[in-house]
């Protein structure tokens, strides 16, 4: 199973209006590793890969030069946050303020500094390589392999 794909050609991501879960403006950080989830709730394949997400999130804060966070394309903020203190889940959420720039759900993007696309995934992930792979791609664009 093919868990990611390289770009081959230097894709830089488009900008983004984001707003976090108090309506305040967010931007991407600027430093070191970046991956970035794009989800909503509705969808099932992006819930049932929210335990591993969380992982991820967990393990990148661990590291100094890694970021995880996610996007959500389709809810509420007030939605969301109810949502995620059901279920347990505490990794930062910002939220669109225009069209999606993915149209395929779960999708990851790992992103190195210059905001340059290094690696996608798209679609649910198998559960025990997500977190690993996903590590993997971090520490590759942290040190330069871009």
């Amino acid at each position: 199973m093919v868990l990611g794909t390289a770009k081959q050609a230097v894709v830089t991501i488009p900008l983004m209006d984001l707003v976090d879960v108090h309506g305040e403006p967010g931007d991407l950080p600027s430093q070191g590793a970046l991956a970035i989830g794009f989800w909503n709730i509705d969808c099932a394949p992006c819930r049932w890969e929210m335990p591993e997400f969380q992982s991820i999130v967990d393990a990148a804060e661990r590291k100094q030069n890694h970021t995880v966070i996610s996007v959500n394309v389709a809810d509420s903020p007030e939605r969301v946050r109810k949502w995620m203190d059901e279920e347990g889940y505490n990794f930062p959420v910002y939220f669109l303020k225009g069209e999606s720039p993915v149209r395929e759900f779960p999708t990851v993007w790992f992103v190195n500094r210059q905001r340059n696309l290094v690696f996608e995934t798209t679609g649910l992930q198998e559960k025990t390589w997500f977190e690993i792979e996903s590590s993997w791609r971090m520490d590759f664009i942290e040190k330069g392999h871009e």
